[in-house]
C-alpha cells in the first residue's frame, strides 16, 4: 500500500482490528481450538451430527447395562412403575431381596383373594355346616328300632380332607323298658361312629322318667367331593316311650370340613 512520509511502526493486529464475519475455517490452524474453549451448555442439538442425535432419542447405546438389561428398557417389560407385577418379575430386574429395607405398605385383607383350600395348611378348617332344629319333640312308643333325630349335609373340597362331626341331643326315657339306649352317626347308609349303653334306666320303676344329654363327635374321611349327608340316630334295647329331643333342649349337629 503506497503511503507518504516514514513507514508505521509494526503493531500487534486485535480482535477489534478483524471485522466481523471475516474469518472462515480455512484460516484456522487443525486442533487450535480445544473443548476448553468451548463453554458449558454451548453446543445445541442443531450442531450435532443426525447420528449422534437419533442414538440419543432412541437410547440404543444404553452405556453400562447388559443387551437384555437394553432390551428390557426398550420393551418397557421392567414396568418399574408398576406394581402389579408377578415374582418373576421382579426376580428379572435382579434385586436381591437383602437390598429391600424399611417397612412394607399396609395390606387390606379384602385384597387378599385367591387362595384356595388347597393352598391351606394341614389341619385347617375350610368349611362349617350347621342345623340346630329347636325343641321340638320326637316321640316314639317302639323305639327299639333306629329312628333319625336330624341329618346334615357338607360337600368337601377334596377326596383326601376329611369331616369332623359334632352332634348332641337331649332325651327322655320313660320308664324301666327303655334301658340300654345307644346313639350313632351315619354318612348315607354307612354307620360310621356308633355308642351302644351310654345310658340304662333299669333301676327305676316302670312309671319315672329318666333324661340324659347323647353326646357324640367323630372324625370321618368321607373320600368324596360330592354332597354328603350325615343323620344321628337312636334307639334301645327293648320297647318304651322315649322322647329325643325332649321338648326341652335342642338337636344340634355340627360337620367341619378339615385339611387332609
Amino acid at each position: 500500500m503506497p503511503y507518504l512520509g516514514r513507514v508505521p511502526a509494526a503493531v500487534p493486529v486485535t480482535a477489534d482490528d478483524i471485522p466481523n464475519n471475516s474469518i472462515d475455517a480455512s484460516k484456522l490452524v487443525d486442533g487450535s481450538i480445544t473443548i476448553a474453549d468451548i463453554a458449558d451448555d454451548a453446543v445445541t442439538a442443531d450442531k450435532l451430527a443426525n447420528s449422534i442425535n437419533s442414538a440419543i432419542a432412541a437410547n440404543t447405546a444404553k452405556t453400562g447395562i447388559t443387551s437384555g438389561q437394553a432390551s428390557a428398557i426398550t420393551a418397557n417389560t421392567a414396568k418399574v412403575t408398576n406394581y402389579n407385577q408377578t415374582k418373576t418379575d421382579i426376580d428379572a430386574l435382579g434385586i436381591a431381596a437383602s437390598s429391600i429395607t424399611g417397612a412394607l405398605p399396609a395390606i387390606s385383607g379384602a385384597s387378599l383373594t385367591g387362595l384356595t383350600s388347597s393352598q391351606m395348611p394341614t389341619g385347617s378348617v375350610l368349611q362349617v355346616a350347621h342345623t340346630n332344629p329347636g325343641t321340638g319333640e320326637n316321640y316314639w312308643t317302639n323305639s327299639a328300632t333306629w329312628h333319625s333325630v336330624g341329618t346334615i349335609a357338607i360337600t368337601p373340597n377334596s377326596t383326601s380332607n376329611k369331616v369332623f362331626l359334632l352332634a348332641s341331643c337331649p332325651g327322655v326315657w320313660l320308664g324301666a323298658n327303655t334301658s340300654h339306649t345307644s346313639f350313632r352317626i351315619m354318612r348315607g347308609a354307612t354307620q360310621v361312629a356308633y355308642s351302644r349303653y351310654i345310658c340304662s334306666n333299669s333301676y327305676v320303676s316302670s312309671s319315672s322318667w329318666f333324661v340324659a344329654n347323647l353326646l357324640m363327635n367323630h372324625m370321618d374321611t368321607p373320600s368324596t367331593t360330592s354332597s354328603t349327608t350325615y343323620s344321628m340316630e337312636i334307639k334301645t334295647d327293648a320297647t318304651g316311650a322315649v322322647y329325643a329331643p325332649n321338648g326341652e333342649g335342642e338337636f344340634t349337629i355340627t360337620a367341619m370340613e378339615v385339611q387332609g
